[in-house]
């Protein structure tokens, strides 16, 4: 049995910011196998409120039609530009 935990912390930021630099203020570690070159799709983030940012060339490359659609996005390609609650996948 798989039990999922999702754990809000809210961070401040005083401009747009790239979502790695918002989870390592926050004190997250994500893992980046491609070097967070949006290559290998591994480190999938969904927003879950606020809107989510355009999807990059490289999200385009690598994530499925759906996942855009749905707000999932890469957490080494993604700039937050407002308020957002976003889930870590």
């Amino acid at each position: 049995m798989a039990i999922n935990v999702t754990i809000k912390k809210e961070v401040k930021v005083k401009e747009a910011a790239k979502f790695m630099k918002v989870a390592k203020k926050a004190g997250l570690k994500i893992k980046l196998p491609c070097d967070g070159k949006g290559k290998c799709g591994k480190c999938k983030v969904k927003f879950i409120g606020g809107n989510a940012p355009e999807a990059t060339k490289n999200e385009l490359k690598t994530l499925k039609r759906e996942e855009i659609d749905q707000g999932i996005r890469l957490a080494c390609e993604t700039v937050i530009e407002s308020d957002s609650e976003v889930e870590i996948l």
